[in-house]
């Protein structure tokens, strides 16, 4: 009971930090994107993309590998202390050497916008600190979730009290760099309550680098179609693509979040009951898992596509009307996205089968660099969501087809299809209003009420004629609670 317990309270708090993490851009992005304009986005994205390849090398994969490894020794206090001092060991040897390395490289061969990529260090050297996936790996949410919380709030109120025109996009930069340096800083404060340091040797260090290496591999190629693209962009074309393409895709990661927190929750709950060999908790958690994804990715999807024509221009202003185009046809990502999200965190990962994961993802990450050097030199953004796309579809597919004999994939598509006919009658509706309404924000509001309380009925409907069981657990509780 104490793990379903658990398990709901790191859900309410991931959710909660994901709801506001959704507001929160929602809030600033429209503000940054008049206040620095369509090349100050752009110069923002290029060099936030590089200083994240060099923190990515600095984790070297151990946040997947400790939350992991963590998860699976949390009930023996002494192995966990084991555990935890040999990958730290380890994430600090390497984040060290790459920080030095940022530096070198920030100083030595950037030559526009230096103090920008100077002042993008911050993000480099959170690495040194980040031991986020210790709390993961113990299924405590409410840490890390509140404190991100805070720290965002607190980095809003910097970010609208001190910058104010295109000349403070350093400063801007200086402000979301340091954030996310003492986010990671600050959890130093809480983590010798749950580990404790024990004398480790250099044996023990050296058996973690070939697994991190096997996760990093994946990780490293992600970012190859998930920030590669813009620093192509940048250097092919110009910041003001990186700005249109920036902006575009930022509606799809900030709505995908919700599909992330939930997973980061279930995964360490999972490598649990795997170690436990509860086999049938597994099976069922996946499936309700997938539902929920396919769920939220088919919403997500035809929403932004129903009300992205008003939502750009009102939020981000007429300088970035080209990020509409790019919107519609990256939302084409998102149910492969939701898929293979699902697919890896949440049944390669824990039952480690890494093979799998880094095979597709490489397969993406070259497919993706093939068709951007092809496509982004004529056509620009599009050519980079072109590669986005392709990437995407082939990392699902991949993963999918290795799986095939070991799932009932035929349900979850089956669930999809019935989302995505969901999607489709949310967005005929809200084509419909629209068509009576002057565009504004009192009407985007409307469109998004609407479509997205047609789409709870149908789902919630659906729900109720398949006996859902998560669905008839809720109500069940409620009807409980009412009598007491």
């Amino acid at each position: 009971m104490k793990q379903k317990s658990n398990t709901k309270v790191n859900l309410i708090y991931n959710m909660i930090y994901q709801v506001l993490i959704l507001i929160l851009p929602l809030i600033t992005t429209p503000y940054i994107s008049r206040v620095v304009g369509v090349e100050g986005v752009g110069i923002y994205s290029y060099y936030y993309s590089i200083a994240l390849y060099f923190s990515y090398f600095a984790m070297l994969g151990i946040s997947n590998f400790g939350n992991r490894k963590i998860a699976k020794n949390r009930d023996d206090n002494e192995k966990r202390n084991k555990v935890f001092s040999s990958v730290y060991a380890l994430q600090l040897i390497s984040s060290s050497i790459i920080l030095v390395l940022y530096l070198l490289f920030s100083l030595l061969i950037i030559n526009e916008n230096e103090i920008i990529a100077i002042v993008m260090i911050f993000y480099v050297g959170a690495s040194v600190f980040d031991v986020s996936w210790v709390f993961f790996g113990l299924e405590e949410f409410k840490i890390t979730s509140l404190r991100q919380i805070i720290i965002r709030i607190l980095t809003l109120i910097f970010i609208f009290g001190l910058v104010k025109n295109k000349s403070d996009l350093t400063l801007y930069s200086l402000i979301m760099a340091l954030g996310n340096f003492i986010s990671a800083l600050s959890l130093w404060i809480i983590v010798w309550k749950r580990v404790k340091w024990r004398k480790i040797s250099f044996s023990d260090i050296k058996e973690n680098i070939r697994p991190c290496i096997i996760l990093f591999i994946p990780i490293i190629a992600t970012s190859i179609y998930r920030q590669m693209d813009k620093i192509m962009l940048g250097n092919i074309i110009n910041m003001s693509e990186v700005g249109f393409y920036e902006n575009a895709e930022k509606l799809i990661s900030i709505s995908l979040g919700v599909i992330s927190s939930f997973s980061a929750v279930i995964m360490p709950k999972i490598s649990n009951l795997i170690s436990k060999e509860q086999i049938n908790e597994v099976k069922k958690l996946f499936n309700n898992s997938m539902e929920f994804a396919m769920c939220i990715g088919m919403a997500i999807a035809f929403g932004i596509v129903s009300i992205v024509d008003e939502f750009i221009p009102i939020f981000f202003g007429d300088e970035f009307l080209p990020s509409i185009r790019l919107s519609k046809f990256l939302t084409i990502t998102v149910p492969f996205i939701s898929w293979a999200n699902i697919v890896r965190v949440l049944y390669l990962i824990p039952r480690e089968k890494d093979r799998i994961y880094v095979h597709s993802i490489i397969i993406g990450a070259i497919l993706n660099t093939v068709v951007n050097a092809i496509f982004i030199p004529f056509l620009g953004a599009m050519g980079a969501v072109i590669g986005t796309i392709v990437a995407e579809a082939s990392v699902a597919c991949y993963q999918t087809y290795k799986i095939r004999k070991e799932l009932n994939l035929a349900i979850y598509l089956k669930k999809g299809l019935i989302f995505f006919f969901f999607g489709l009658i949310m967005l005929v509706t809200i084509n419909m209003i629209k068509r009576n309404l002057c565009m504004n924000v009192k009407s985007l509001i409307l469109e998004i009420l609407a479509g997205g309380s047609l789409y709870c009925v149908m789902v919630i409907g659906y729900f109720i004629s398949s006996k859902n069981e998560i669905l008839y657990n809720v109500i069940k509780k409620l009807k409980d609670n009412s009598r007491t």
